[in-house]
């Protein structure tokens, strides 16, 4: 037997010589449901169809920014350096392309403290395309150093 299985076993058997033993519960009998949760026969109080059951501050489900492969030339391109993102502020059209390459040193996060999209994710040290499938602003930030960018999609 292996050490680890003694140490597992030694706790139980000084627990095993109680001389009193709980009394047995009928399964029955016992309501293992929250104390605030309606009886088992009510009827639920709303029509079920109407509730979204979405917490309301859960990110959406789908995202609208999606990474594809980079064209050949023609898209804006955000790098960062020197603490900053150049140009720091892009504008596309709804199902545009920008170009991210980041350095080492700096990455690109969705900004959850403005509006986003949690498909805003390039690493360190990566290059990536990135479409934006639906109009609105796109903030993103550096995890690292915090300093921001923004797309505009129109």
């Amino acid at each position: 037997m292996s050490a680890r299985y003694l140490l597992f076993l030694l706790p139980l058997a000084a627990c095993s010589g109680s001389s009193t033993t709980p009394s047995a519960v009928d399964a029955k009998s016992v309501d293992a449901r929250p104390v605030d949760a309606p009886p088992i026969d009510a009827a639920p109080s709303v029509d079920a169809k109407l509730v979204d059951a979405a917490p309301i501050d859960a990110p959406p489900t789908a995202t609208t920014v999606v990474p594809v492969t980079c064209p050949a030339s023609g898209v804006p391109v955000v790098m960062a350096m020197s603490g900053t993102f150049s140009p720091s502020a892009v504008t596309v059209a709804v199902d545009g392309i920008v170009q991210f390459t980041m350095p080492g040193s700096h990455s690109v996060v969705p900004d959850n403290s403005k509006s986003t999209d949690a498909g805003l994710l390039v690493d360190f040290n990566e290059t990536k395309c990135l479409k934006f499938t639906r109009a609105g602003t796109f903030n993103f930030k550096c995890k690292p150093h915090g300093f921001a960018g923004a797309i505009t999609v129109n």
